[in-house]
């Protein structure tokens, strides 16, 4: 499944587009391995999450 994810075209586009990003494929790859690591591995509440990801994205 993993290996699926990482080489999916369409996954990588979509991360692209949503994200609003022109690079290339390592940003997409990037995105995508991001978003999946939140899904799977969340911290204990929301705020933490929350906080984690602004000091790393900005708001």
């Amino acid at each position: 499944m993993d290996e699926y994810l990482m080489s999916s075209p369409l996954l990588g586009e979509s991360a692209k587009h949503l994200a609003g990003l022109g690079a290339g494929d390592e940003t997409s790859q990037w995105v995508v391995r991001i978003v999946l690591t939140l899904l799977a591995w969340p911290l204990a509440d929301e705020e933490s999450e929350r906080r984690m990801v602004e000091s790393f994205i900005g708001r």
